[in-house]
């Protein structure tokens, strides 16, 4: 996921968050209409952060099922508003609560991480060997760090820990 693809991800989660939000307190028997009204819109969001979000995060299946409830929802209030029912259930009954794991700090954290780790592998290479080994040996802390592994883990694990 390239920056600016993490930074409309997090701005669009942040949008999210407060629509979401604000279509739960409207939510209530005396406007339902503007919680339908509500609810379309963030569906529409729902799709346009779906498209955003890469299929490999961990958001992308909550975010899925979330669509789904969210248009189970607006089915539900379409039908009490035609009067198909006399009692509205209320939103949580039918809504799990949404919560993505996206932050503002996430992108900068990895970038200090990253920086870090081959930063550290340069002034290894270069206390060792000279500027060759020092540019090889931070390309491969910087690659052993994003691994989706155990030494990537590892990697960066101790180096957010040097940062802190």
């Amino acid at each position: 996921m390239a920056t600016e693809d993490l930074e409309q991800y997090k701005q669009l989660v942040t949008e999210v968050t407060a629509l979401d939000h604000a279509v739960r307190q409207i939510d209530a028997p005396n406007s339902s209409s503007e919680a339908v009204r509500k609810y379309q819109e963030l569906d529409a969001l729902l799709n346009h952060i779906l498209e955003t979000c890469p299929h490999w995060h961990r958001d992308y299946n909550m975010l899925v099922h979330y669509r789904e409830q969210v248009n189970q929802r607006q089915k539900y209030l379409q039908t009490w508003i035609a009067g198909g029912s006399t009692y509205m259930e209320p939103c949580e009954r039918q809504l799990d609560p949404l919560n993505l794991t996206a932050t503002r700090e996430q992108g900068l954290a990895g970038v200090q991480i990253l920086c870090l780790v081959a930063s550290v592998g340069a002034t290894v290479g270069l206390a060792l060997l000279g500027p060759r080994s020092a540019l090889a040996m931070a390309a491969g802390a910087a690659h052993i760090a994003i691994r989706e592994d155990s030494a990537g883990f590892v990697t960066r694990r101790a180096s957010q820990r040097a940062l802190c």
